[in-house]
């Protein structure tokens, strides 16, 4: 599922800002409207009985509204899109917090945070339900006292922790049940919304890592823990499309389950420095035709790992590309995928020099070992399996747990297809 909601409709009284024909104050005026969200984009139509012209209102950073009932809303980033004069004003939202009026995205209020994604159980599966089968079939499912299946503390004061769910829905001679799990973040004191984002960013891309595949969250709901209320403030966001990982991930929960707070740690703590090299391999992932550019993504890549994490570690400052090549190569001399694919340390330099400075085909002195075509798209494939490694390797796993990882993931299908096209 990649949809928070198919579709919500909220009919409410919107305060619109309106400038002083006078004085040019700002005033703010209630009218009635409709916000209208379809998963993917969030629109808010309003009906002003009074002079509403877009100039210097083509953008509104917090806008409010509430229903009859008392119910809440704050719309952040509206940006004007339709004028029908005497009529309606339509706005193109950005996001909004269901059931609140919140100052700022910087505001420190909330303190609990539980994101949901589509493919999350893939990496910790929930394991809330036993089925036997035999001359009766019985469905044990727990619902009580349910534990979070990982929990640490990624900064001082602020605990994640990844929590199973379920839910079960009884309908005549129909009953559905469904098992999940969920991000959950904990603050010890209120941060803001903009902090969750943050944690959730990292989260996310460890996850497409993880999964080997683009993964981003369908839902996520804010709680203030001083209120006792089970309703929670929910965000409506644009929610983009997680790509189907493959059936067995990358990171093999129950082969790293003791060190998994380890590999996390190390995630959060240098997130800045990694979060460009993992997205482009994310990137590279993409179904898309396998050309100069992509291979060039993944080449640029290694060349940033090598300098960011790598060069200088044995007293040597190693600038040129083959090179640094070489010297991967031989740390992961042990890792099985890398020597399957037998890369070529002076073939892959000399293709990303040529297809960096885009040198025309006639001036191949310098490239001469480029390669094109099939080649090329066999050599991509290899230098995501090298950068993956890395990656893999950064984040603390030894040669033999990332030979592990490798069985049977997404990544041993890629070596075997840059083998059979070879």
């Amino acid at each position: 599922m990649n949809k928070q909601q198919t579709h919500s409709v909220y009919h409410g009284k919107w305060c619109i800002p309106v400038h002083n024909s006078t004085d040019k104050v700002v005033e703010y005026k209630e009218c009635m409207g409709t916000l209208t969200y379809d998963g993917e984009r969030i629109r808010l139509d309003v009906y002003p009985d009074f002079s509403l012209s877009p100039i210097g209102f083509e953008y509104i950073e917090v806008l409010y509204g509430y229903t009859n009932t008392g119910y809440q809303f704050t719309l952040f980033g509206l940006n004007w899109r339709n004028l029908q004069c005497g009529v309606s004003v339509s706005f193109s939202v950005t996001e909004v917090i269901l059931g609140r009026k919140v100052e700022s995205l910087s505001t420190p209020l909330y303190d609990e945070c539980v994101v949901s994604y589509p493919n999350l159980r893939n990496l910790i599966p929930p394991k809330l339900s036993k089925v036997e089968l035999g001359d009766k079939t019985t469905l044990e499912i727990t619902t009580e006292g349910i534990a979070p299946l990982f929990k640490m503390e990624i900064e001082e004061g602020v605990v994640i922790s990844l929590c199973p769910t379920n839910n079960f829905n009884f309908e005549r001679f129909h009953y559905t049940y469904t098992e999940d799990t969920k991000l959950r973040i904990v603050s010890n004191k209120p941060i803001s919304i903009n902090n969750f984002r943050q944690i959730i960013k990292r989260f996310t891309q460890f996850l497409s890592v993880a999964l080997y595949a683009q993964q981003t969250p369908i839902s996520i709901e804010f709680k203030v823990s001083q209120e006792d209320s089970k309703v929670a403030d929910k965000l409506l966001f644009g929610i983009e499309k997680s790509q189907e990982p493959s059936m067995i991930p990358l990171l093999k929960y129950e082969l790293l389950k003791d060190k998994f707070d380890v590999l996390l740690k190390k995630w959060f703590e240098n997130y800045e420095q990694i979060a460009p090299i993992c997205s482009y391999l994310i990137r590279s992932l993409e179904k898309s035709v396998y050309d100069a550019p992509k291979f060039l993504i993944v080449a640029q890549a290694v060349d940033g790992y090598f300098k960011r994490f790598v060069n200088g570690k044995d007293g040597k400052d190693t600038q040129q590309y083959e090179h640094q090549i070489q010297k991967l190569l031989k740390h992961f001399k042990g890792v099985k995928a890398i020597q399957e694919c037998s890369i070529d340390a002076e073939v892959m330099a000399h293709s990303r020099h040529k297809y960096s400075h885009l040198i025309p085909d006639g001036e191949t002195k310098s490239v001469e070992k480029a390669v094109s075509g099939i080649d090329l798209y066999v050599l991509t494939k290899k230098t995501i399996v090298l950068l993956t490694c890395c990656i893999l390797d950064y984040i603390g796993l030894t040669t033999e747990e990332i030979n592990q990882c490798v069985e049977n993931s997404a990544v041993e299908k890629i070596v075997y297809v840059a083998r059979r096209n070879e």
